[in-house]
């Protein structure tokens, strides 16, 4: 009985079983092939697609490459062009460097000049001459001159008119003189043209520059004139006190004894006060004289004097000259 039923599950089930496991197989097989065909079949489709992609990039690579060639051959022009230029370039450069050397050295020349005209190593223009004289102190020698005893008669009875009718002292201004010159060298820059005119500008600029640099430099400290006036009053009557001494002690005989005392007395009187006047009036003078010099000079190579003897003589210096005098005299 067993091995009738082992005979018909090995002849009758199993091959039924497997059977259908094959059916089961095959389908299952079909099932994946068919699978298999779609993925082929869209693999297909996007390689189709692909392919037509990549026809156009190589399309569009053609056109660049094209464009590739042709920009270096514009590449190739142009930095033979380039090099065209550089050199036409380097060679205007240079011509314009020559061209500008030669336009500075000529401007030098024109500023040395002036400026050698000016710190008087070349003729000075007669203009600036006059620019300066404008503002020149005026002569005071007579101011303190009393050789007579009528002067001194004159002087007590009326000290206005006396020193009025002298020559009338007229201060030195140094920065007013450099303003006249300043505007003197405006002029040559208005009636110039060209490089000249560009040169003498720059000049003028200099000019006004360091002049606005240095006007504390310049600028002057003047005698007091009343207080000049009143001290030579005073020291003409001292002076008149030792007149009438020296003749009274003169011998009756002796007839040019007045006029040697006046000679004498009033020399001295002079002499201090034309002194000290010259020694409070120099230190604007030399301002005044070297005033070009001071403005275009460098500050640490000028050396100015000082405003230190602005005031008239102590009447203890006119005492001692006048009988210096008197006693030299007698001797």
């Amino acid at each position: 009985m067993v091995a009738l039923v082992a005979f018909g599950y090995f002849y009758t089930i199993k091959p039924v079983y497997q059977k259908e496991k094959v059916a089961e197989e095959l389908a299952r097989l079909e099932i994946e092939k068919s699978s298999w065909e779609d993925d082929l079949n869209e693999t297909k489709r996007e390689l189709k697609i692909k392919t037509a992609e990549l026809n156009k990039i190589n399309k569009e690579r053609e056109l660049i490459e094209d464009e590739i060639a042709a920009i270096k051959l514009e590449i190739r022009k142009a930095t033979q062009d380039a090099k065209e230029i550089a050199s036409e370039y380097k060679n205007t450069k240079r011509q314009l460097q020559l061209s500008r050397q030669t336009i500075e050295q000529a401007k030098s020349l024109i500023v040395k000049q002036l400026r050698d005209q000016i710190l008087g190593n070349m003729p000075i223009p007669q203009n600036m001459v006059e620019s300066i004289n404008r503002v020149r102190t005026q002569p005071a020698t007579k101011l303190w001159e009393v050789r007579s005893s009528k002067a001194i008669s004159d002087m007590f009875k009326d000290p206005d008119s006396f020193f009025k009718e002298r020559t009338q002292w007229k201060p030195a201004n140094p920065i007013k003189a450099a303003e006249f010159v300043l505007e003197d060298i405006n002029n040559l820059v208005n009636s110039a043209s060209g490089i000249e005119k560009k040169a003498k500008k720059e000049f003028y600029n200099q000019y006004k520059n360091s002049l606005e640099e240095k006007k504390s430099l310049l600028a002057c400290q003047h005698p007091e004139m009343e207080e000049w006036k009143a001290a030579f009053i005073s020291a003409s009557k001292i002076a008149k006190k030792h007149i009438d001494i020296c003749i009274r002690n003169s011998p009756q005989s002796d007839i040019t004894a007045p006029i040697h005392c006046r000679y004498n007395v009033n020399d001295a009187l002079e002499s201090v006060f034309r002194e000290k006047w010259n020694k409070a009036i120099n230190p604007c003078e030399s301002r005044l004289r070297d005033v070009n010099d001071i403005i275009l000079e460098s500050s640490r190579d000028i050396t100015l004097p000082p405003f230190l003897h602005l005031d008239p003589p102590q009447m203890s210096l006119v005492e001692y000259r006048i009988s210096s005098a008197l006693s030299n005299d007698s001797k």
